[in-house]
């Protein structure tokens, strides 16, 4: 359960680590792309270029990252373990051993190797991310134009030109990566972690009526007669 739990948690908080700009869009605001006039759009685009240049993606990611990671897996790891296993509902002995001390016997090297993973998991999603930064920012611009006016448009990029409007521009996107922000995520690792089983049991509640997913070995083995 706790190997289960740790999984899961690891991959919503690396997902929490890398700031995304939120490309939802509702019926209210949207309006279809092919309409928006030229202006509209080059308006657009400078607001863009003003708060979301390219290499934006690499400066939240370089140096900080890593710093933010470790933070919120420390988090993680000083709870009770007795606490996390104690909210699926499941009967535990109370214990003051922590996450990571509990872990930590099973794999001595854990702190490392997981200090290591984060490391070369940063490095490598950096030019990932910068594949898909010019489609973010043509998203974005599509956004843009279609939830702003152009006179709106034309104020931001007046703003932006002051130099109060580029300060506030150059650091909106890179103020997700200050620490200050991070204390906020940390707060939530360990109420993330509380909730974790009771959710993981309502998920395997609600998928009771599917078969059970074939074992790993079962995998290994279709791969391996596919070859």
């Amino acid at each position: 359960m706790i190997r289960k739990t740790l999984f899961i948690a690891s991959a919503s908080l690396a997902l929490c680590g890398v700031p995304i700009p939120a490309m939802a869009q509702d019926d209210t605001t949207a309006h279809a792309h092919s309409e928006t006039d030229p202006a509209h759009l080059t308006a657009a685009q400078r607001v863009v270029d003003s708060i979301w240049p390219l290499g934006t993606y690499r400066k939240m990611m370089e140096g900080t990252m890593n710093q933010m990671m470790d933070a919120m897996f420390e988090s993680m790891f000083d709870m009770r373990a007795s606490d996390i296993v104690k909210g699926s509902g499941k009967e535990v002995e109370e214990s003051d051993e922590t996450l990571g001390e509990v872990i930590e016997q099973a794999d001595p090297h854990f702190r490392e190797r997981m200090k290591i993973t984060s490391e070369v998991m940063t490095r490598e999603m950096i030019p990932l991310m910068e594949k898909v930064e010019p489609t973010v920012r043509a998203n974005m611009t599509a956004i843009y134009a279609e939830r702003f006016s152009l006179a709106e448009l034309n104020d931001l990029n007046a703003f932006f030109t002051t130099p109060t409007g580029k300060s506030y521009a150059a650091q909106s996107m890179l103020i997700y990566t200050d620490p200050k922000f991070m204390e906020s995520m940390q707060a939530f690792v360990p109420e993330m972690m509380s909730a974790m089983p009771q959710i993981m049991q309502k998920v395997e509640e609600a998928t009771a009526h599917l078969p059970p997913p074939p074992e790993p070995e079962q995998d290994d083995e279709r791969v391996d007669d596919a070859a």
